[in-house]
């Protein structure tokens, strides 16, 4: 199955600022979170679906500045953004 992968709009983006923003509240500040953003590589998978259970919906992609961080959100029923947990 191929899907679309796109680059995020402005307000996916500021999604993600938001989130990584509180997350990381105490060690960072807003400004120093706009810049890794806007340097970092991101992508959206549009209609993403996974084998059950799964996931349905978009999801959100991001390598950091260093390649070995990388990281991928999706939006829960709420359409709220969350940083989904990796399983080895």
């Amino acid at each position: 199955m191929s899907y679309e992968v796109r680059k995020p709009t402005e307000a996916e983006k500021e999604e993600l600022k938001s989130y990584v923003h509180l997350e990381l509240i105490n060690d960072q500040s807003y400004d120093e979170i706009e810049c890794l953003v806007d340097n970092a590589h991101i992508g959206i998978i549009q209609d993403y679906i996974s084998d059950c259970p799964g996931y349905a919906g978009k999801l959100l992609f991001v390598v950091w500045v260093f390649t070995d961080a990388c990281e991928l959100y999706g939006w829960d029923k709420q359409n709220m953004l969350y940083k989904i947990d990796k399983e080895i």
